[in-house]
């Protein structure tokens, strides 16, 4: 038994377990997940990226705000009313 899963570990392709013709287990290698560090540590200080901001928030609020679907407060309002008179 173990010989089939040393197989499917070292090349990749899955087993399909049958029982009278009926697909009842399939076997399949494990990977474990990377991390996010793990899998763009490569490319740490080669590339740039097209945003600025606030990319947790201000980005997408940004956005929102610009195609109209964010709700703004009165407050908020009030202090853009504010900067678009100075």
């Amino acid at each position: 038994m173990y010989e089939y899963f040393r197989a499917v570990q070292s090349t990749g392709v899955p087993i399909l377990v049958t029982e009278d013709g009926v697909p009842v287990l399939q076997v399949i290698s494990y990977r474990q997940k990377k991390s996010i560090e793990e899998l763009f540590s490569p490319y740490w200080g080669k590339t740039k990226t097209a945003l600025s901001g606030d990319v947790e928030g201000g980005i997408r609020e940004d956005l929102e705000e610009s195609i109209g679907t964010k709700k703004v407060s009165s407050s908020a309002k009030k202090k853009k009313s504010k900067k678009v008179k100075q």
